[in-house]
């Protein structure tokens, strides 16, 4: 009991919990008291020197709350709704820690929204798919807080986050592609039969339904000899918006060579026209040869526009002799010419 007059009075010196940490039971505090005033040294407080404690004392959780968002960059197709590979957490954190207390956001998983490609091949990105991105958060001291929006598995969920889907690009060999022998027929374009086509994919995900297809074989020059051929295919298939080419172009091509032998005219199919007149008053007869390729014959070549070869057939010399039943006989020599008659060869005699 204070004397009149006196000023003295009891504050707290302080307030010690024995556990600092949510145990989600409750704990005790020791609070210890101090006299204070102009007279308090005159008095003596009979407490425990270490204080008084208090048994009812619970540790509620500090709440934290969420900033930023993940970020997707652009998925490769693959066949599935995945993109976990692409999508980062940089700019994810926690806010409202006390003292040194951290924590970090864990990706759990993220599904797209669709799984076929939403790009064409060399597209920028335009973000028109979605992607739904869960986390969780670790650290030593999170059973000290509570954070606003988890789920009861202690996930997050970052709904809608914008995206796109490449198509996946695929590698093809058409090198085991062999064409057969061709017989001059004055066209560059090589006939769709004698070309056996084949083509190796690689990147195809197993179950997608995606080949080449052949398109057409164009030499480079259509003359007799060896000649470079370009083969050009295409993909085609159930799946094939969801690939594309190294080059982003819609054909792929190969090269190859091809052997064009001579196309044979035979002397027995050739038209002779041989005109005779009377031996005149010199002595000599006047004669008129004349050689060409039947019409709608198989020998002459037209190239692609429907233009006839330049290959010409013309007597280069006549020698006539009496023959033993006394008529005269001719024999004739023909010449071939023309910026194509190197792709013909002529056969046979009469």
């Amino acid at each position: 009991e204070l004397c009149a007059g006196d000023a003295v009075s009891l504050i707290v010196k302080s307030a010690t919990l024995t556990d600092k940490n949510v145990t989600g039971s409750e704990t005790s505090t020791k609070i210890v008291l101090e006299l204070v005033g102009n007279s308090s040294g005159n008095y003596l407080l009979e407490l425990n020197n270490d204080g008084i404690e208090i048994r009812d004392t619970k540790v509620l959780p500090a709440v934290l709350a969420i900033t930023g968002v993940p970020q997707a960059v652009e998925h490769i197709y693959d066949g599935t709704t995945n993109n976990a590979a692409e999508v980062s957490l940089a700019g994810v954190s926690l806010t409202g820690f006390s003292c040194d207390d951290t924590a970090s956001p864990v990706l759990v998983s993220s599904s797209l929204s669709q799984k076929n490609a939403s790009l064409r091949c060399g597209e920028a990105g335009k973000g028109d798919v979605s992607c739904d991105v869960i986390v969780k958060f670790s650290g030593a001291s999170l059973q000290n807080y509570t954070i606003d929006g988890l789920s009861a598995d202690g996930t997050y969920t970052f709904k809608g986050i914008a995206t796109d889907i490449a198509p996946r690009t695929l590698t093809v060999d058409m090198s085991k592609t062999v064409i057969d022998d061709k017989v001059y027929d004055g066209k560059k374009t090589i006939d769709p039969n004698s070309v056996h086509f084949s083509a190796t994919i690689a990147g195809v995900v197993p179950g997608d339904d995606v080949k080449a297809e052949f398109i057409s074989a164009t030499m480079g020059t259509k003359t007799v000899g060896s000649n470079l051929v370009r083969v050009d295919a295409k993909l085609v298939g159930r799946d094939v918006s969801n690939y594309a080419l190294n080059s982003c172009a819609d054909t792929m091509s190969h090269y190859c060579s091809v052997k064009v032998t001579k196309r044979q005219v035979n002397f027995r199919d050739l038209d002779l026209i041989v005109d005779s007149y009377p031996f005149n008053c010199g002595g000599s007869m006047d004669v008129s040869i004349s050689a060409k390729l039947p019409d709608e014959s198989e020998y002459l070549q037209y190239d692609e526009n429907g233009t006839p070869d330049a290959y010409y057939i013309e007597a280069d010399n006549v020698v006539f002799y009496k023959n033993w039943e006394g008529k005269y006989v001719a024999t004739i020599t023909l010449k071939f010419w023309g910026n194509d008659q190197s792709n013909y060869e002529f056969i046979g005699s009469n």
